[in-house]
């Protein structure tokens, strides 16, 4: 199952922004068994970097694997 989405939030800075992307979800007897989750990057990485520049260090960490 592919859904397309759309988003819009403030950041930690106050600015409105906004992303969109696809949640690309495997089912196995009824249950979500797999979530891929593929935002637009270049629109995530515009934000993360703005959100820096504020003094946010967190939106430059490293990403959290595991």
């Amino acid at each position: 199952m592919v859904v397309d989405w759309r988003e819009t939030n403030s950041g930690t800075d106050g600015v409105r922004t906004f992303n969109r992307g696809h949640h690309v979800l495997h089912l196995a007897w009824g249950r979500a068994t797999r979530l891929l989750i593929c935002p637009d990057t270049a629109l995530l990485m515009a934000t993360l970097d703005r959100l820096f520049a504020t003094g946010n260090v967190e939106a430059h960490a490293s990403p959290i694997t595991g």
